[in-house]
């Protein structure tokens, strides 16, 4: 396999991969790894096989805004077929993240990457190691706490029945508070009827993930919003349940 940054969409670059068999024939076409469509930066591709020929392409990502690249990966089986979609590696909102490098390995994706989320003109070097069957999981290292609040999207979305939703609670320098804060983490239908509270306590700055499942089938197909409110930060996010 083969991953590289494409030019041939539009005025952005994407990312795009090529299988080959073991004696170099192209095995189909290229093909295009990014799943989002905005006006974002998609570069510097990085990617790993395992012994089965599964493999996962990483590469930095501007599709949140801002110019501050995050990382973002996606799982491919050995034949081709997409594994999920693509998820965000690096769980920070803060500054830039790039120069990603990826290794897969019994069944873990080990993750390196360049970071300066702290700040100034100094970069670190920062890791994680996920699971393949369930990259979601996120544990950085490193031991510095997140600058801002953030609530991100629901992973997998659509879903059916589980899914996971991460948010980041700041330090209590960047809140101007030196309590722990009450955390309300909620799940509304359409109409905004109340379904389930996920979260209802009070906690410490951190990275927080929390899952939630569809009650066995009880809950239809459709639209279902979440809402984190945690000391004066209210944000929404929508989500989509598929049966």
């Amino acid at each position: 396999m083969i991953t590289w940054e494409d030019y041939r969409n539009r005025y952005y670059y994407d990312i795009y991969a090529q299988r080959y068999s073991s004696d170099g024939t192209a095995l189909a076409g290229n093909f295009k790894v990014n799943d989002d469509e905005g006006s974002a930066w998609w570069a510097s591709p990085s990617i790993s096989a395992d012994g089965n020929g599964n493999f996962v392409i990483t590469w930095k990502d501007e599709r949140n805004g801002n110019y501050h690249y995050d990382i973002y990966a996606q799982r491919y089986l050995n034949n081709g077929t997409t594994l999920g979609s693509n998820f965000r590696v690096t769980n920070t909102g803060e500054k830039m993240q790039f120069s990603p490098a990826v290794k897969l390995w019994n069944n873990r994706i080990y993750n390196t990457w360049t970071d300066n989320r702290a700040g100034g003109t100094g970069f670190d070097i920062w890791a994680n190691v996920l699971d393949w069957s369930d990259p979601v999981g996120i544990k950085e290292s490193g031991n510095e706490l997140p600058a801002i609040f953030s609530l991100h999207q629901n992973y997998p979305n659509p879903f059916n029945p589980s899914t996971t939703i991460k948010y980041e609670i700041p330090s209590q320098n960047a809140v101007g508070t030196s309590h722990d804060l009450s955390v309300r983490l909620i799940i509304y239908d359409i109409l905004g009827r109340e379904i389930v509270t996920l979260v209802n306590e009070q906690q410490k700055p951190g990275y927080y993930e929390v899952q939630f499942t569809s009650n066995n089938g009880q809950l239809t197909s459709g639209v279902y919003f979440y809402k984190i409110q945690a000391g004066s930060y209210v944000e929404v996010k929508r989500m989509i349940l598929l049966h």
